[in-house]
């Protein structure tokens, strides 16, 4: 019996995660948040590959700085 109700939560979560994404999507296609040909045109970064470069170098500088070493105690 309990194998049923989570196999029926899962298919509940999934069902409100599909929708919740479906729903951001449609709303943000309303608000005029994926203009990608007025984006494109302005010549903006449509990806999210320069904000993922800099925060990688950002840790990276952090963890690895000059003279920091990891020491296992």
């Amino acid at each position: 019996m309990r194998f049923h109700i989570r196999i029926i939560f899962a298919i509940f979560l999934l069902h409100y995660t599909v929708d919740r994404e479906i729903n951001y999507f449609i709303k943000g296609n309303k608000e005029g948040r994926f203009n990608y040909h007025k984006i494109s045109s302005l010549k903006l970064p449509i990806g999210s590959g320069a904000v993922e470069s800099l925060i990688r170098q950002a840790v990276n500088l952090r963890m690895k700085g000059l003279g920091q070493i990891l020491v296992k105690k």
